[in-house]
């Protein structure tokens, strides 16, 4: 606003009213003047775009000419209707362009048109008694013009961008969703629409969070610890959401240790797959923290598990319980007259699972908080009705005992 040759007209009326200066003022030129600025200083990577440029510099000789017949009193500000500057909010928010340099566009432009104002003022030469007249009302105008326009710009930019997003959304879920409910090769459109790359390998995370720490935070944090490039996710029931991780060169020890460390700080329980390449591997590390999910609670005070249930520490409640009915039936035929309700024989189950994990019975009083009598009794209790499983089935009751417990939680 600078070269003024080419903003003003430099005969201004005789009359130092604010209306007759504005007859002096050229708003087409003045406009274009103003976008270009504003092109340059706040949008220097649309320079190559047309359409936005035109967009740009309609808005912005809208915008000149209301605040020019604000200051000559032909319109009040209770007559500006900001729609005109719709459109162009649309457009920045659909291009993922910054809601600040939206602002910077407003206060950019209402600098430059004060500044040629100012300027037009100058060469007017005012009396002392007229400057309230050309100086302090219109600079009240313009900053209450400013404000009330972004009052409307402003939210209508921020319903466009929660539309996109939900749209976005919708579309990555129907994705996922037709990813997982198909067992055939990759659409080479899935990795677009999710921004991730199927063909890495791949790691899912079950997460049910306590506490208030925002989703995105969380899957941050553990996608950070596991050296994951690309993560996506996915909500489930009950508040439960599935966050893949991705890896181009795998998951190795390292990562996983890490992985792991971090997992056994979050609040809440946390399921987790194992890795698995490619869309096959996609789809399987998910079934398997569903399925890690569903045996988290088991009763393992003798291995010290936290809340972090790892499939490949359950695989095999995992695998029976795939056929809820046999799984019982042989929990039934093994435990025998063990299985019952009753609290003693309950304990008892509990004693003899701590002994077979741990293999002594004062590691597996010490896993339970009990004395160590008390782990023997219930051992002399399960040999006296099941001498011959205790003899001959240490394996199949060791597995009767871990699907009980997994049962028994669920319920």
């Amino acid at each position: 606003m600078h070269a003024r040759t080419d903003l003003l007209d430099r005969a201004p009326s005789a009359s130092t009213s604010a209306a007759t200066v504005t007859v002096a003022m050229r708003p087409a030129t003045l406009a274009a003047a103003i976008a270009a600025g504003i092109a340059r200083e706040v949008y220097p990577e649309r320079g190559e775009d047309p359409a936005f440029r035109s967009l740009l510099q309609s808005c912005v000789r809208e915008n000149v000419e209301a605040i020019l017949d604000l200051w000559a009193g032909r319109t009040t500000l209770e007559d500006v209707s900001p729609d005109h500057a719709l459109g162009f909010a649309r457009a920045t928010a659909e291009a993922r362009i910054p809601l600040s340099a939206l602002e910077r566009t407003y206060w950019l432009g209402a600098g430059r048109l004060w500044d040629a104002w100012v300027e037009e003022v100058t060469v007017a030469a005012p009396g002392p008694e007229d400057l309230q007249a050309l100086v302090g009302e219109p600079g009240r105008l313009l900053f209450a013009y400013v404000d009330r326009v972004l009052g409307v710009v402003v939210p209508c930019y921020e319903a466009t961008r929660a539309s996109m997003v939900r749209r976005v959304d919708d579309l990555r879920r129907a994705v996922l969703d037709e990813l997982l409910a198909d067992d055939g090769p990759a659409d080479p459109r899935w990795d677009t629409t999710l921004g991730y790359r199927l063909g890495a390998e791949h790691l899912a995370v079950l997460v049910e969070p306590e506490g208030r720490v925002p989703r995105e935070t969380l899957a941050a944090r553990i996608a950070e610890a596991a050296g994951a490039t690309a993560t996506t996710v996915r909500d489930e029931e009950d508040g439960a959401w599935v966050l893949w991780l991705g890896r181009p060169d795998g998951f190795a020890d390292e990562p996983m240790g890490r992985l792991r460390a971090h997992l056994a700080t979050i609040a809440g329980s946390v399921a987790v797959g194992e890795p698995g390449g490619g869309v096959d591997g996609f789809r399987r590390s998910r079934v398997q923290a569903l399925l890690a999910r569903r045996v988290r609670r088991v009763v393992v005070e003798a291995t010290g598990d936290t809340c972090t249930c790892w499939y490949a520490d359950v695989r095999l409640e995992a695998l029976l319980l795939r056929d809820e009915g046999q799984a019982r039936n042989f929990v039934a035929e093994e435990l025998g007259p063990l299985a019952g309700e009753d609290p003693h024989d309950v304990r008892v189950r509990r004693s003899l699972l701590a002994w077979l994990s741990c293999g002594s019975q004062a590691a597996a009083a010490a896993a339970l908080g009990v004395h160590e009598n008390t782990v023997r009794q219930h051992v002399r209790r399960a040999e006296s009705v099941l001498p011959a499983v205790l003899a001959h089935r240490r394996t199949e009751l060791l597995v009767a005992l871990r699907l009980d417990a997994v049962l028994q939680s669920t319920e």
